[in-house]
């Protein structure tokens, strides 16, 4: 984010004595700690306003946790406790609610820890003898019409002693009530989609190239998922693309 024409950086910092959720500006000046590493949290997402920032705290049955930038007080969500597994929380554009993952499956929450609402049903009619689909990277539009996020698909469970297969993994758009979903891509390992501020691209992350060692490139693509445009071209792991606020740069 920009304040006073210096980007705000949130980074996690790895190791329980001086690791954690740090933010810290982009000339190096201002690091602050926010969430201690003692609290183990996962990957954290700023509030557009950079007052809070969301994340999940613990590596068995992580809680879903919001966290007040100048004091980082985190506040555990007592919903989210149900879960096996919480990750990949993200702010709605005016801090009122966020999208999470829990058990696979999309969930918005009110920021007040109300009105937790159930998107998606992934494993729902997937037979036993399939790997069931998972979500991730959920991201709200700017305008909060919809949620880019992450699906894969449902593949066949290896026989005994056979490696894991592939699973595709592609990007879809899916409105707040979770009625209307739309798939924008159609190749194998599509992730980390972020739209721009005037929603009219999306850039994100594929393996589509068949680079050495599965590396990612960086892709951007109409709203619809029409005319994608490879922007990156090397051997290195391009990941976690996001647009700057003026929509020029990523």
């Amino acid at each position: 984010d920009i304040e006073n024409g210096k980007r705000i950086l949130l980074f996690r910092s790895g190791g329980s004595s001086d690791g954690g959720l740090y933010t810290i500006k982009n000339d190096g000046a201002e690091k602050t700690k926010v969430i201690d590493g003692a609290q183990q949290p996962g990957s954290g997402r700023l509030s557009r306003d950079r007052n809070f920032l969301t994340t999940a705290l613990g590596s068995v049955r992580p809680r879903l946790a919001i966290a007040q930038i100048s004091n980082g007080t985190p506040v555990n969500f007592a919903d989210s406790s149900q879960y096996t597994s919480v990750y990949d929380p993200a702010f709605s554009p005016n801090t009122s609610s966020m999208v999470f993952v829990g058990d696979n499956d999309l969930f918005t929450i009110g920021t007040d820890s109300k009105n937790l609402k159930k998107l998606t049903n992934v494993t729902d009619g997937v037979p036993s003898t399939k790997i069931p689909p998972t979500t991730k990277s959920p991201a709200y539009l700017d305008d909060a019409s919809g949620i880019l996020y992450v699906k894969s698909e449902a593949v066949n469970k290896p026989a005994e002693g056979q490696p894991q297969p592939v699973i595709p993994t592609d990007i879809y758009r899916i409105s707040t009530d979770g009625a209307t979903e739309v798939k924008l891509t159609d190749s194998k390992n599509n992730d980390a989609p972020r739209a721009r501020p005037d929603g009219a691209r999306i850039t994100f992350t594929t393996t589509r190239d068949g680079n050495p060692d599965g590396a990612h490139e960086i892709y951007a693509m109409n709203a619809d998922g029409t005319s994608p445009t490879r922007l990156t071209t090397n051997n290195a792991d391009d990941v976690t693309p996001v647009y700057s606020p003026d929509g020029k740069n990523i």
